[in-house]
């Protein structure tokens, strides 16, 4: 009788673990769905000020070869100087775009792994909470089933 008790109070906590775990588990995925959503958000934003401060820089860029043109008219060793550099300064801002394009692009693989996570732990926390209803279905049975007997000596 004692070992009876015993188990049936393990099966009892065990199946209430399970639905206090499935609900924190929901919970968890909430929260991971919600940080991901906010991160990827903000992540956009960057990327479009990014884009912004990069035409800046094209349009300063593509000014200042003007200005270094204009001032050497007539010095064609200049000009091509000037040339040299202005070819450099794009491509330093076209590398740095492809940088941050790399680095978005890795952010937005690791916020769907996260998204991925959620919504298994999501998937999770509704397997341990039917586990928990039926747990607590087959204690209820058990139960019953136990006072009839006690009841019919």
């Amino acid at each position: 009788m004692r070992i009876q008790l015993w188990l049936m109070s393990a099966w009892v906590s065990a199946g209430l673990g399970c639905a206090a775990q499935g609900q924190v588990d929901i919970s968890a995925a909430q929260v991971v769905r919600d940080l991901s959503a906010e991160v990827g958000k903000a992540m956009d934003e960057y990327r479009a000020d990014l884009g912004r401060a990069d035409e800046q820089r094209e349009q300063l860029a593509i000014e200042a070869f003007i200005n270094r043109v204009n001032t050497s008219v007539g010095q064609p060793e200049e000009q091509q100087t000037h040339a040299e550099k202005f070819r450099a300064a794009l491509a330093v801002i076209r590398r740095d775009q492809q940088v941050s394009e790399q680095r978005y692009l890795a952010t937005c693989d690791n916020l769907a792994t996260l998204r991925e996570v959620a919504d298994g732990l999501h998937r999770m926390g509704l397997v341990r909470m039917r586990q928990s209803e039926e747990v607590s279905t087959w204690m209820s049975e058990l139960w019953g089933r136990g006072e009839q007997s006690v009841s019919s000596r």
